[in-house]
């Protein structure tokens, strides 16, 4: 899904995609390295945990420019 969404951007010429993912969310942070996303910054305390505690975010980012989906 995620390949299909920058082959779209691309033909749109889109040149970046953004994201963001829970900074505990390392399995997905993991994936979108893989495919050449990259942290770029953090939002504090972003998601909600329960009526007290709050998680941050990690803004991940991805260039197209040069982008193939890796294989």
């Amino acid at each position: 899904m995620m390949h299909a969404l920058a082959v779209w951007a691309q033909g749109r010429d889109a040149h970046l995609l953004w994201l963001e993912v829970r900074a505990s969310n390392t399995v997905a942070q993991a994936l979108y390295a893989s495919m050449g996303f990259e942290i770029v910054g953090v939002r504090k305390r972003y998601y909600a945990l329960n009526a007290q505690a709050r998680e941050d975010a990690h803004v991940m980012r991805l260039s197209l420019q040069a982008w193939r989906m890796p294989k």
